[in-house]
């Protein structure tokens, strides 16, 4: 899971929640309104300190991770069903699991989760049974006159609950949801994955991961952004998408070690080059300016063709994350915890453990998510390259009811940046079904190709998306959105292959461990539906058009042993039907497209064939592996692989084969499979470009190109600057840009019947631009310049 930008979208949050609730008292009582709660439920919107809070099944016993129980926040008494799932600020936890993870300073052990006021007080004792601080608990749910009321107590008063009474639907804990501050690291502690800001210390809540290694660190797990500790796991970053990162996106870290002074390993397996830093935070990834200082907005170098096998060159490396300096302003969001008692913590032969008796003079921010003014590029059109989600929210649409007049909306936004702004993104809805199996909503996508604002002189925010429509199809909404890059099939993980189908080994494919080209966020701002007449009767929130409340989520963090199921108590008067069966699984297909097709545009030795296999990815299958006959297979992972690129190395017929394999917990349970005959020649089909026009406008400082070929073709997926498919055009002029060293060079955009067209802004005037074609033909001219 991921965190998000406290700021934006929790203050909308709160202004949301600060209405709802408005209505609602200024409504009251609300029975009298409603004709009585017998007949209708009335949502409620709360977020208040976590008073008191209990489990009904205490860890250890029967049904513990899944089981439910109840939380008092503005003292009301609010159950919590059986099979809820609590979003933390960067983390997806069962109710049970809140229990279960406590540190354990938490002395009664799996009947208290620390977090509740009451966890503090006699006979326990302040200091001892809590969590120092107090901590805020944001639930939805509805007001229901139901039989279920009566099985749960008052925590305060051991009494029944009384109907009709509050259940919840959705959970979000945190110590504080505007808890953010920011300003200039002063200092960087190596060993204990903290930075210093202006004096306080701020530690990445970053686990050690189990399998995750680095040569600088001899015989330690570590963490994906640090050495690796937790004080509180509940509250860690999320470890699957950076929340630890730069503004634009790129992953960010704390070097392992002091740059410098690790042992001296090779910089890769089996290499002569060696290297005395942690080389998966290196140092070489933090340019400087022209003035000495390190540069806070530059382009990373192209990377190296394979992060496992290719020695870095010396420049900056897209592989990798990059280091937190000194000077560097940051802007974070954490809890405010004790700091891990001596002898405790990296370097100690046990985890962290919370010194209660530190002043709070000493007291750190455990930081879940940390995000440095770099504004850091990636190679344009190359990967890899980085997405960040900052604003996510949905409305929740609701079927109008005559007796409740409401207002509904189904409007969604999402915000954030990415490192390759010259590339569009996808923004899709991610289904979770009872089985567990995630898919993207491409049936209905949110948008695709969506574009990124390309900064000045003709944008505002370089790497920045905004995408706020005014309407459209966006139900039922969803706890997961994904944003990736448009068409782009890098979902690989570790100890599978890289996108040259060269096998990679554990730990790093890209940044440590992340996966790259996508964003998965969950959503922590729902719009339901509100009361269309002022002092009119309090709509009911509909939980019943919540997919994944409704059928359950499938194996609880991955272990069969706990299949989510539909909430219980149900927060509405009549629990829905659910529409998905456990242990069934989706049809699959494997559809795939080849470019060149093999028959009117025959393969040719020594070039790239692409396969698209978009048609697959709706299948639900987690996990496509791309069998090449005989050459090579490629596997992607990760819900979804749509291209895959080779290169015949001989004439004849090859078959292709595509299977789409569903695995479920590390069981295949479904597979399709989908074969094609490529013939492939050893002449290379030959075309003739032609550069039509190439105009530099001095008062625009813009440079316009169109040119021709004489052989048509579509332009395939997966063509980049240094990899030119046929059906693809690149244009490379006769000037350097400085930002990368490298000349201006840039893929044209196909316009159809031989056309295409390309159009660099705020240059220098070249003197002479070469288009080159996937297929082979060539052309170059000189500049016609006007004003």
């Amino acid at each position: 899971m991921s965190s998000r930008n406290f700021r934006k979208t929790m203050f909308a949050l709160t202004a949301f929640a600060c209405i709802t609730l408005l209505l609602f008292v200024g409504n009251t009582p609300a029975a009298a309104q409603s004709g009585a709660l017998t007949t209708e439920s009335a949502g409620f919107d709360t977020v208040g300190f976590i008073q008191a809070a209990t489990i009904d099944h205490p860890i250890g016993t029967a049904g513990d991770l899944l089981s439910g129980g109840t939380i008092k926040v503005n003292d009301h008494v609010i159950i919590v069903p059986a099979n809820s799932i609590v979003q933390m600020p960067a983390a997806t936890l069962s109710w049970g699991q809140v229990f279960a993870q406590a540190p354990a300073t938490v002395s009664k052990f799996g009947t208290a989760s620390g977090l509740a006021i009451a966890d503090c007080l006699a006979p326990v004792g302040v200091g001892s049974g809590c969590m120092p601080g107090t901590w805020e608990a944001h639930v939805q749910g509805n007001i229901v006159a139901s039989a279920a009321c009566g099985a749960h107590t008052d925590p305060s008063t051991g009494l029944p609950l009384t109907s009709p009474c509050y259940i919840a639907g959705l959970i979000f804990l945190s110590q504080q949801s505007l808890n953010s501050s920011s300003g200039f690291i002063t200092a960087i502690d190596y060993a204990n994955g903290i930075m210093v800001v202006n004096g306080r210390a701020v530690m990445i809540n970053d686990p050690p991961i189990a399998g995750l290694t680095n040569p600088a660190v001899p015989g330690r797990n570590v963490g994906r952004f640090s050495m690796g500790q937790s004080p509180d796991i509940r509250f860690a970053v999320d470890q699957s998408n950076p929340t630890v990162r730069s503004v634009t996106g790129y992953p960010m870290c704390i070097p392992r070690v002091a740059p410098g002074t690790a042992p001296s390993h090779p910089i890769i397996p089996g290499s002569s080059i060696l290297s005395t830093e942690d080389d998966r935070c290196p140092q070489r990834n933090r340019p400087f300016d022209t003035s000495g200082a390190f540069a806070l907005t530059f382009t990373m170098a192209a990377a190296r063709s394979n992060p496992i096998t290719t020695p870095p060159s010396g420049v900056t490396d897209p592989w990798e994350q990059m280091p937190f300096e000194v000077g560097d302003f940051v802007t974070y969001a954490g809890v405010l915890m004790p700091p891990c008692a001596a002898g405790t913590g990296p370097g100690a032969s046990s985890a962290c453990v919370l010194d209660l008796t530190a002043s709070q003079n000493n007291y750190i921010i455990a930081a879940y998510q940390v995000i440095d003014n770099v504004g850091v590029y990636t190679w344009p059109g190359s990967n890899p390259a980085y997405v960040a989600i900052d604003v996510l929210l949905q409305g929740t649409g609701g079927v109008p009811n005559p007796n409740f007049p409401q207002e509904a909306t189904s409007k969604v936004r999402v915000e954030g940046f990415m490192t390759d702004p010259s590339r569009p993104l996808d923004i899709l809805a991610l289904d979770q079904d009872c089985n567990g199996t995630l898919t993207d909503r491409l049936s209905a996508p949110w948008t695709l190709a969506f574009s990124v604002d390309q900064g000045p002189p003709i944008g505002a925010k370089k790497g920045r998306y905004k995408f706020f429509p005014a309407g459209g199809a966006f139900l039922p909404p969803v706890s997961l959105v994904r944003v990736r890059l448009s068409g782009y099939a890098g979902y690989l993980s570790p100890s599978t292959t890289d996108p040259n189908g060269v096998p990679l080994a554990t730990p790093t494919i890209s940044a440590n461990g992340l996966a790259y080209g996508q964003y998965n966020a969950p959503d922590f701002t729902y719009i339901f539906p509100e009361t269309l007449i002022v002092g009119g009767p309090i709509v009911t929130f509909n939980f019943g058009d919540f997919p994944w409340l409704v059928n359950g989520s499938g194996p609880l963090s991955g272990n069969p042993t706990y299949m989510t199921s539909q909430l219980s108590p149900w927060p509405d008067l009549v629990a829905p039907a659910t529409s998905c069966t456990p242990g069934v699984t989706p049809s699959l297909n494997a559809n795939f497209t080849v470019t060149p097709d093999g028959i009117a545009s025959p393969a040719t030795v020594g070039n790239p064939v692409t396969l698209d296999a978009g048609a697959s990815v709706e299948s639900g299958a987690t996990n496509f592996v791309w069998t090449l006959k005989p050459q090579a297979t490629l596997q992607c992972t990760v819900f979804d692989c749509s291209v895959a690129t080779f290169t015949p190395f001989s004439a004849g017929n090859m078959d292709i084969t595509l299977t789409a394999t569903q695995v479920l917990n590390g069981v295949v349970i479904g597979t399709a499979t989908s074969t094609f005959t490529l013939k492939v020649t050893n002449v290379k089909q030959s075309d003739v470009v032609t550069i039509t026009s190439a105009v530099y406008r001095t008062s625009k400082a813009r440079l316009d190109v169109n040119a021709t070929t004489n052989v048509v073709l579509a332009s395939p997926t997966g063509c980049t600057v240094t990899n030119v498919l046929p059906g693809c055009m690149l244009a490379t002029l006769d000037i350097i840009n400085t930002a990368t060293g490298q000349p201006y060079a840039a893929l044209m955009t196909n316009a159809g019947a031989g056309n295409y067209t390309v159009s660099f802004v705020g240059i220098a005037p070249p003197n002479l631009v070469t288009v080159t074609s996937g297929n082979g033909g060539s052309a170059s001219s000189a500049i016609t310049r006007v004003k």
